[in-house]
């Protein structure tokens, strides 16, 4: 017996809470985590201007997950085959398109530069999870 549909919209949804969740709660003790003191600071923008445009942008990160772990709590209780497949396609473009984005633009940030790769690794698992599903639907 695989993974069900439910079980994995239910889990990713949790995710996208609990990081959306920390980043509302507390950005500055986060980016401080992954990122290190250092490019912390950079991140946060050097002037009262571009703290609050960065603040601000964060905070819509936030809430833009938790819509998401909304709208997959939703999701998890759909039914029909088809358009469970259709969503795990549209979630492993979606992964793709993101780890595409990281590759080519958040790599060429020096504050970034040290991240993006674990943040692709990340991509790859949960874009994995949707491909597992893939084939045990087909099996």
């Amino acid at each position: 017996m695989g993974l069900s549909f439910s079980t994995l919209c239910i889990t990713h949804g949790i995710i996208d809470f609990l990081t959306g969740i920390s980043i509302l709660s507390n950005f500055e003790g986060a980016a401080t985590f992954i990122h290190g003191k250092e490019y912390a600071d950079l991140l946060l923008g050097s002037t009262p201007h571009d703290q609050l445009s960065i603040r601000t942008s964060e905070t819509l990160v936030g809430i833009l997950l938790l819509d998401i772990a909304l709208i997959l709590g939703i999701i998890s209780t759909v039914k029909d085959s088809t358009f469970q497949k259709r969503f795990c396609y549209t979630a492993l473009i979606t992964h793709g398109l993101m780890i595409n984005w990281r590759y080519f633009y958040a790599s060429k940030v020096p504050a970034l530069a040290n991240d993006w790769k674990n943040q692709c690794v990340g991509d790859i698992i949960m874009g994995s999870s949707w491909l597992y599903y893939l084939y045990n639907m087909k099996n």
